[in-house]
């Protein structure tokens, strides 16, 4: 039950700080330049938070978190590999390709657009199983509090993206919001003393199987 605990403490320290990251940007500058080196290091601490986020969406899956384990337990560990892929992209764009225009050059043709994509896929992929586990959340009786925010964390998102009445920098981080603030809700919600009081064994409400 430790492992569930640190895992637990692992995303609500993740969640954090992509919230944190959200509100603090750095100015965008030329590669080379010192305004950039700092929007690079802004952006290397993504993958760190994307990857303690995914360890604690594995840790509340297998707690049985989720009252429905084939539907939201499973869509809880899509949750947490979509936020992997989401880090994959992350890391591949400002460590191993964070030198190359976005259309490559003649290096390696489209290596830095391909990587934000792979970022944006497993962004898109994350709200949707975010939303999916949220909604067989609300199937469950005294846990369906939990499941509001990531019910909605795909309307949410998509209406913030749509919303023509804000400022593009001050929209942008708004957009990224609903994702780590319903994760950081559900970590509250159970865990990590929570986690340490479910049954692991698929008795009643846990498990995968």
């Amino acid at each position: 039950m430790r492992g569930s605990r640190l895992a637990a403490l692992a995303g609500l320290a993740g969640a954090a700080l992509w919230i944190g990251l959200a509100f603090f940007p750095p100015d965008w500058g030329v590669p080379g330049t010192q305004a950039y080196e700092r929007y690079q290091t802004w952006n290397r601490l993504w993958a760190p938070a994307l990857v303690l986020m995914a360890i604690g969406m594995a840790a509340s899956s297998m707690a049985g978190v989720a009252g429905e384990p084939r539907l939201a337990g499973r869509a809880l560990v899509g949750f947490s590999l979509a936020l992997l892929v989401m880090a994959a992209g992350n890391a591949a764009e400002f460590w191993l390709f964070t030198d190359l225009p976005y259309d490559g050059g003649s290096d390696a043709p489209n290596a830095r657009s391909l990587a934000w994509m792979t970022f944006l896929l497993g962004w898109l992929g994350a709200l949707i199983a975010g939303t999916v586990a949220g909604l067989a959340l609300l199937r469950t009786g005294g846990r369906a509090v939990a499941g509001w925010p990531l019910a909605l964390v795909l309307v949410l998102t998509i209406g913030i993206g749509a919303a023509a009445t804000l400022s593009y920098a001050f929209q942008a981080r708004l957009t990224t919001l609903p994702l780590p603030i319903s994760s950081l809700y559900l970590h509250f919600k159970f865990g990590p003393n929570s986690l340490d009081k479910m049954d692991l064994d698929g008795d009643s409400d846990g498990g995968l199987d």
